[in-house]
């Protein structure tokens, strides 16, 4: 190699401008130069389409495919977002290192209520299920010109559109919306659409113990029971299963560590699950059960096992109440707007199936609940017996079918009519002055020409 000072300075000079041209114009993938610090990156290559299942002209799902590149094997997925509501998500999946490509499905009923048109931007984001891995994100816009009128919910269904929304599998029917999260073991129910943020309760699982119950009443009683097992439900490691072959089955399961009363030593493992599906829904009432499913791997030395909820309104302007009950449930805790506006029930009964192998067998629970305005600790409570190693129970979330009108619409105006007047009068006022502008420029002397200069003969 030649060095630099053997080199006239006509030359460096020619060879510093075309190192510089090769940097500028030669492009280098960040990504690719720094394999062993990136896990995940988005791919050039995206591709997108529609799906008509009907072939009646109008869209149920506009597609979007892209590449996911990945340098260190793990579990990843990709949400997308349009805006307006209009979301799509697709895994996590286990992925080795290579090139995946990755579809993401947004829901023709989402994008039929939106006011999306032209060239739709979507923004991408890769994500890890594994937290410390940092999300890599992109932006992408559509080549297609797409509008809402093109598109409509996926029929033939249940009715139900399934979407999940950062860490929320979302169920969004007519009039009723469900939620379940995806990492914790909490459910909400509320109205569908705008109204639903107001109307939202949760339904939020904390522990679950085994106890000997020493005064036979069923319930647990800190002061007089003795503890046997227990394990806190934040602790526990929480996996999200879903299947759409048959409407939806969506189910949030977990193993638990059941620690010996008083101290910190594993004793016992059990399976919980929590599940719901299309099967279960009544779009009439409207209303969704699902189920409680506890699996226990080896009996325990207790007489009964006992789960601990609570229902909780974070919007600060509903209050519960105790509900009435149905032929359908025994117990029923109701979500209130003032004192004779009832929007949604969390019930259920004290009818409960349990087995060795699977639910065969049904007997009596007990349940019990302390509500506290605004919110509710409940408890269910099972016995177990010799032969006792799988529960099954389920509860329901129902809405009345009422839909109410949304409070923030036009409430600013609809509520100070003097502005609204004020308004009226300024607007009024522009207009008249831009008329009165716009005639006062237009008009020219006679002989003027067009700038403002007289003609002669």
């Amino acid at each position: 190699m030649v060095p630099f000072k053997q080199l006239g300075q006509g030359k460096v000079s020619l060879l510093v401008l075309v190192l510089t041209i090769i940097f500028v114009l030669v492009p280098f993938d960040v990504d690719v130069l720094s394999q062993g610090t990136i896990e995940i990156s988005l791919g050039d290559n995206i591709k997108e389409g529609t799906i008509d299942l009907d072939e009646d002209g109008s869209y149920e799902y506009l597609l979007i495919n892209i590449d996911l590149l990945v340098y260190i094997p793990g579990s990843y997925g990709l949400h997308g977002d349009m805006g307006q509501s209009v979301t799509a998500n697709t895994g996590p999946f286990d992925l080795g290192i290579g090139s995946h490509e990755m579809e993401l499905r947004f829901s023709g009923g989402a994008i039929s209520r939106s006011s999306l048109a032209g060239h739709l931007q979507v923004e991408i984001e890769a994500y890890s299920r594994d937290p410390t891995v940092g999300s890599r994100t992109g932006s992408f816009i559509t080549e297609g010109i797409y509008g809402s009128s093109m598109f409509e919910p996926p029929s033939g269904g249940t009715g139900t559109e399934v979407s999940i929304i950062g860490d929320e599998v979302v169920l969004s029917g007519p009039i009723m919306e469900v939620r379940m999260n995806k990492t914790d073991p909490e459910l909400s129910f509320s109205y569908s659409g705008d109204v639903g943020k107001d109307t939202r309760a949760y339904v939020r699982y904390l522990e679950v113990i085994a106890y000997n119950d020493l005064d036979d009443d069923q319930r647990w009683d800190p002061d007089i029971d003795e503890l046997r097992y227990r394990t806190d439900l934040d602790d526990v490691d929480w996996e999200l299963g879903t299947d759409f072959s048959k409407g939806y089955h969506i189910t949030l399961y977990g193993i638990l560590q059941l620690e010996l009363a008083g101290t910190s030593t594993v004793a016992a493992w059990a399976k919980m699950t929590f599940s719901i599906s299309s099967e279960h829904m009544d779009m009439e009432g409207p209303s969704q059960k699902f189920d409680i499913d506890i699996d226990l791997w080896q009996p325990l030395d207790a007489e009964r096992i006992a789960v601990r909820h609570e229902i909780v309104d974070r919007t600060g302007k509903l209050d519960l109440v105790e509900g009435e009950v149905t032929e359908d449930n025994e117990h029923a805790i109701t979500v209130m707007k003032g004192k004779d506006r009832a929007y949604g029930t969390y019930s259920w009964t004290d009818e409960v199936q349990v087995g060795r192998t699977g639910p065969t067998d049904e007997v009596i629970a007990k349940s019990w609940f302390d509500i506290q305005a605004s919110s509710a600790s409940v408890w269910f409570s099972y016995p177990l017996g010799e032969d006792t190693q799988i529960i099954h129970h389920d509860p329901t979330m129902s809405m009345d079918p009422e839909i109410p009108a949304n409070e923030n619409e036009d409430e600013f105006l609809v509520n100070r009519p003097i502005l609204m007047m004020g308004g009226s009068i300024v607007g009024i006022i522009v207009i008249t002055g831009t008329i009165f502008m716009r005639r006062r420029m237009g008009m020219k002397g006679p002989g003027d020409d067009d700038h403002g200069t007289k003609g002669g003969d």
